[in-house]
This record gives structure tokens, sequence and C-alpha cells, in this order.
């Protein structure tokens, strides 16, 4: 259950310094995200990065899942959010898929959703290929919470009963 106690700690995590860094990611030989698209039901397992390098092919499986699906623009994301989403899913459970809400989204995109949902930001970072909503299957989306705000890389959104939402923005924190 969020609590105001919850929240304040959530706080107090996002001003903590951070558990890991992407620095930590030299430790990993092999970088590999299981997804699941759950508008497409697509499912990919991709190796990004191995032998010190970014891999083409593995990143072009991740930009094509991340894909706007409404409208099948396929867009670069930016690599540091797919190193984000393996550090939490080394933290949690790495042979868990990754459920993806949301990655990129077009402008167009992004202007129906704020229409229609509330909580869309106009200015988000999912035009930019900077952000993803996403939960995993069996892990508490409080443990989620936790983890992004103890990495302290970026903005952690929290939704209850729905997804967390990670970006490469500055670090901070909002409920939705």
């Amino acid at each position: 259950m969020f609590t105001r106690r919850v929240f304040l700690k959530a706080i107090g995590l996002v001003l903590a310094k951070p558990v890991l860094s992407f620095g930590s990611l030299l430790s990993f030989p092999e970088r590999t995200l299981k997804i699941y698209n759950l508008h497409t039901e697509e499912k990919v397992e991709a190796t990004y990065w191995a032998n010190g390098e970014y891999l083409g092919d593995g990143i072009s499986l991740l930009f094509y899942i991340f894909r706007d699906y409404r409208k099948g623009e396929v867009y670069p994301i930016d690599v540091k959010l797919f190193d984000l989403l393996f550090l939490v899913s080394q933290m949690v459970n790495p042979k868990t898929p990754i459920c993806l809400v949301s990655g990129y989204r077009s402008p167009e995109t992004n202007e129906f959703l704020r229409k229609t949902i509330s909580g869309v930001a106009t200015k988000s970072l999912h035009t930019e290929g900077k952000a993803a909503d996403f939960f995993l299957q069996d892990i508490p989306l409080e443990d989620l919470l936790k983890v992004g705000l103890s990495l302290g890389l970026g903005g952690v959104g929290y939704y209850p009963g729905r997804f967390i939402h990670l970006d490469l923005g500055r670090p901070r924190f909002w409920t939705g």
C-alpha cells in the first residue's frame, strides 16, 4: 500500500546516493533484455551489448518492440534507457520479461493520449525515446519503485496497480 511513510521514504531515495550507476554495467560481460509488448503481444530477447560494444542487431530489435505501435513508427531509443532497464531487471529478477506498457510515442500519439488520459505530460520523454512504462509479472510495483528510486538515474513515476515509469531526465519522483 502506498502511504505517506512510503512516499517520504521514496523522496529520501531520490535524494540519496545511487546504489548502482551506469558505471556498474561494466561488470556485466553481456547485456540482454527480455521484453514483452503488452499491446502487440510480441516478445523479444535481445542481447544489445557484448564484448565491450553495443550490438546493432540487438538494438534494432529493441527499437522495434519499443515503437509507437499506434502509428507503426520505429524511433532510435536512447541506449541508456536500455541500460537503465537492464539494471532494474538485474536487481529484481533477470529471468522475468519486462512487460512494456509504453516505450516510444510519436508527438501525435502523445497528444492524443494527453487529451484522453490524465497524467500524460505535454513534453513527455517518451517522444524522445528516453522513457518507458513497464512492470514485471509477479514483482510488486512497490519493489520496482524502490529499485528505480535507489538507482537515482532519472525520473521515476509510480502508477499504483498499473506500472512504473522510468526516464533519463533529471532525478525526480511522482505518483500518477
